[in-house]
């Protein structure tokens, strides 16, 4: 599970504050990797709203977000993006006091029916605990790209993919990991060459 949640203190009222956080055609002031939203069903805030979501960090990646939960009382809206790599569910939230509120948007990408990918400190507590996931995989670093030179990449073969395999995942040491993928592509990843050459 790929996982983003975050709460924002706002001195709006939650109402006010709900209603521009979960009307996505604000997005680009709030998500520095929109580049453009368009609303395409809907007029506004509500449970028939969809957007078309361009997103400039992803090179120019478009998402249709639907709106597939919606309760203005509870100030709460779940919208859903399908893409050929993941899906994206995404709760938004308010709640209010006195001095303003807190907007909380909890973002999950689905990998497929078994592998989920979160960035949520909320599941290494779990796991810590002993409420967690069974199956998980810690992992830190950091990995960068220009817009779009991940998608070029792929595009161009510079990379070996193999769709995601819960045992290569989750049961495999991690030094025998690449030969696992390996042997998902039919290949012994040994013999490959890290030489480049013409002819």
């Amino acid at each position: 599970m790929a996982r983003y949640a975050t709460t924002v203190r706002s001195e709006r009222p939650a109402p006010v504050a709900f209603a521009f956080v979960a009307d996505l055609s604000n997005l680009p002031q709030w998500d520095p990797g929109v580049q453009k939203v368009s609303q395409i069903r809907g007029d506004g805030l509500g449970a028939e709203a969809a957007y078309e979501v361009v997103l400039s960090s992803a090179g120019n990646t478009r998402l249709v977000y639907e709106v597939t939960e919606f309760d203005h009382e509870a100030l709460t809206a779940t919208l859903v993006a399908n893409h050929s790599w993941f899906r994206s569910i995404d709760t938004i939230s308010a709640t209010g006091d006195d001095d303003g509120s807190d907007v909380t948007y909890d973002a999950t990408l689905k990998v497929n029916d078994e592998v989920w990918l979160t960035t949520s400190k909320d599941v290494l507590v779990d796991i810590a605990s002993g409420t967690g996931p069974d199956q998980h995989v810690v992992t830190l670093g950091y990995a960068g790209w220009s817009a779009g030179q991940l998608e070029q990449e792929i595009a161009e073969n510079s990379w070996l993919t193999t769709p995601a395999h819960q045992d290569v995942l989750f049961n495999t040491k991690v030094t025998d990991k690449l030969s696992a993928a390996g042997k998902l592509l039919g290949i012994d990843i040994h013999l490959l060459t890290q030489q480049a050459g013409h002819s």
